[in-house]
């Protein structure tokens, strides 16, 4: 689950990072939100 939070934290800063360029900005907002479904099956099947 660390594991997830840092791709979490890491999708962030380049969602950060790509502010004003728009295939940098789709890109990373697509590893952001795959991120959270990967983190959302995760605690969805439990321990």
């Amino acid at each position: 689950m660390i594991g997830w939070l840092l791709f979490i934290a890491s999708s962030v800063a380049y969602i950060v990072a790509s502010v004003g360029h728009f295939w940098a900005m789709t890109g990373s907002l697509l590893f952001f939100v795959a991120c959270l479904i990967f983190v959302w099956a995760h605690l969805r099947e439990g321990p």
